[in-house]
């Protein structure tokens, strides 16, 4: 556990030294296009019929770009107020004009009990859907800050 932990934050710092984006043309279209580094912020609050739990999130790992499409993966870390720590790799899609979003992620808690979740939303706010081995499900309102990506909209690029 403790050397996932650790390569979890090496890669959110090393990762940047390899990103490359640049503009590019699609026929009558010019976006961004390449991979970059990436960061999430997920925060949100939800439960079940059981127990509600406060959540923190932090995903680092790669951002593959190709306007308006915005493709990630990597590692995953979660804290809950009620619930144990998750890790896990999660991946996610969206869609930069409409501003919609969809994540799935595996993981595994302290506890050595797997689970899955997808996620969905609009812009920075979403709902996520959780399961464990146990078969409880757990919902969660939730805010996404995409640093990554906001990191990338305003650098300038050559």
């Amino acid at each position: 556990m403790k050397k996932l932990l650790i390569i979890l934050f090496v890669l959110c710092f090393a990762f940047p030294a390899f990103a490359r984006v640049r503009i590019c043309s699609y026929g009558n279209n010019v976006g961004r296009c390449g991979h970059w580094f990436n960061l999430n912020i997920d925060a949100g609050y939800g439960g079940n019929l059981m127990r509600q739990s406060g959540m923190l999130r932090l995903k680092t790992g790669w951002l593959g770009v190709s306007e308006p499409w915005y493709i990630s993966a990597g590692p995953s870390i979660s804290l809950y107020h009620s619930m144990p720590l998750t890790v896990g790799m999660q991946a996610e899609v969206m869609h930069l004009s409409t501003g919609g979003w969809l994540q799935l992620e595996g993981f595994v808690d302290v506890e050595k009990d797997v689970g899955g979740m997808i996620g969905l939303g609009w812009s920075l706010v979403g709902v996520e859907f959780q399961t464990r081995k146990n078969h409880m499900w757990t919902v969660f309102g939730k805010l996404r800050i995409p640093v990554g990506i906001l990191v990338l909209m305003f650098s300038n690029l050559r």
